[in-house]
């Protein structure tokens, strides 16, 4: 996979749809940028709150508030996920632990 590219783009197979304070929002497809060594910090801090710490990653790197991950049908979530670490070369796992 060629790293040099800034962003990873998933096409959800169930698009979702959550409420903002703009109204119905409907996501298709996540576009995730590289991390960010804040992206961690966020993480980490969330993770200390009690919420899971990959969600915030995902949401963070694609620029999208945590309910619209959180909507996400789960086999998007975990492929969405997988083929996010492959582009990052690294799993999130080792990242939110750091």
């Amino acid at each position: 996979m060629d790293t040099s590219s800034q962003t990873y783009t998933y096409k959800l197979k169930i698009p979702v749809e959550v409420n903002t304070n703009e109204g119905m929002k409907k996501v298709e497809q996540l576009t995730l940028r590289r991390l960010q060594v804040r992206d961690i910090e966020i993480a980490l801090k969330d993770e200390m709150a009690g919420n899971i710490s990959n969600i915030t990653i995902i949401s963070n790197a694609a620029q999208q508030p945590r309910e619209v991950v959180q909507a996400m049908d789960v086999l998007d979530y975990m492929q969405l996920q997988k083929g996010y670490e492959d582009f990052l070369g690294i799993g999130l796992g080792s990242v939110s632990l750091m």
